[in-house]
């Protein structure tokens, strides 16, 4: 509740329309909603968790307790994230009396993608919410992801250690928001062209749950940052949807960077514009103006617009190599690899996978 927050307007008789067809009173999401919601939710802490091996290094013949403190210590730190994001969603329609589902996680088999997950989404009523409702509802997503996604990101910069690499090897580089950049250099200072910071599964988590954050503020129809922006100005975000559209796809045809492609083509058959709420001119009162704002200000320290970027140069020829004698123990060291300021870490194949 804020200190100015104006009275609320009376209620605005419910009209069901294509974009609501039955009353909510009838609004109930079905047992097999909620069935479906608990075995993603539970599939989805499979994925992550395997994903937190994968970042723990080499493969071991069997499961060690070890191993699986390194997937827990990302999966966990990461549902969390999420979880909360999207109870901040849910939370506040009930708060509001805005028919919601509980969060349907996406889980991403091992292979497909390098988080685990491709987040959670809730669905409500549409037509329901009035401008103050749906301002609440949208931005209590991401202040609660973020206030849980900062502290694991610190505390997992605290346990990371700085490395010499090559600057030539392959990887795969990970964008660093400024936030997260700013926590490295606090904790290790300015890194040399050949250092890098070795990516622990808690740091991992961190970086997933800051970036989604900031993905999902991009001022663009359905996204938190398209709700928010919307019930601050408007249906003058409908302009600033368009020109934040067409400049993304300007900016990966400039930078030959199409990882977002087919992100952007379904926030375009979604649709840029935000449609009207149930009561466009219910006042938010400053309050929620200046905490609107400020949300939408981490747009600019949470998103970088090359999160993923692949390095992988023609492998120069190699020579035999010599016969090691008897008993020695095979080599399992690795090179690390990437560009000063990025954060790497080892994977199970004994290569490095490394943040920019």
């Amino acid at each position: 509740m804020y200190p100015d927050e104006p009275p609320p307007p009376p209620p605005i008789p419910y009209e069901p329309t294509e974009a609501n067809f039955r009353p909510v009173d009838q609004w109930h999401p079905s047992l097999n909603a909620y069935a479906l919601c608990i075995g993603l939710f539970l599939l989805t802490c499979v994925t992550t968790f395997y994903t937190g091996l994968e970042i723990a290094g080499p493969p071991q013949p069997e499961l060690t307790w070890t191993a699986v403190k390194q997937g827990l210590s990302y999966s966990g730190p990461l549902m969390l994230i999420l979880l909360c994001h999207e109870m901040g969603h849910y939370l506040q329609s009930r708060r509001h009396g805005v028919p919601a589902t509980l969060p349907f996680f996406i889980p991403t088999p091992p292979g497909f993608g390098l988080f685990g997950t491709m987040g959670a989404v809730i669905v409500q009523a549409g037509g329901v919410a009035n401008r103050r409702s749906l301002f609440d509802i949208a931005v209590w997503g991401p202040l609660a992801g973020i206030v849980v996604a900062l502290p694991v990101a610190w505390y997992g910069v605290q346990q990371s250690e700085v490395r010499v690499f090559e600057l030539d090897a392959a990887s795969i580089r990970f964008g660093d928001p400024l936030i997260l950049k700013a926590m490295v250099y606090l904790k290790h200072g300015p890194l040399a062209a050949n250092q890098d910071v070795v990516l622990n599964p808690l740091l991992f988590a961190g970086w997933v749950g800051i970036f989604l954050t900031g993905l999902n503020l991009m001022p663009i129809g359905q996204l938190d940052g398209g709700h928010v922006l919307y019930t601050l100005i408007g249906k003058r975000a409908h302009t600033v949807a368009i020109v934040v559209w067409w400049g993304w796809i300007a900016y990966m045809g400039l930078a030959h960077y199409w990882n977002f492609m087919i992100f952007v083509v379904l926030l375009g058959m979604m649709g840029l514009k935000h449609p009207p709420t149930s009561n466009d001119n219910t006042p938010l009162g400053m309050g929620r103006i200046v905490t609107g704002w400020l949300t939408m200000g981490l747009l600019a320290v949470c998103f970088t617009p090359q999160p993923i970027q692949f390095n992988f140069p023609d492998a120069p020829a190699q020579k035999p190599a010599a016969e090691a004698p008897i008993g020695t123990p095979p080599e399992t060291s690795c090179v690390p690899i990437g560009a000063a300021s990025h954060l790497c870490y080892l994977s199970r194949n004994n290569g490095r996978m490394c943040r920019s």
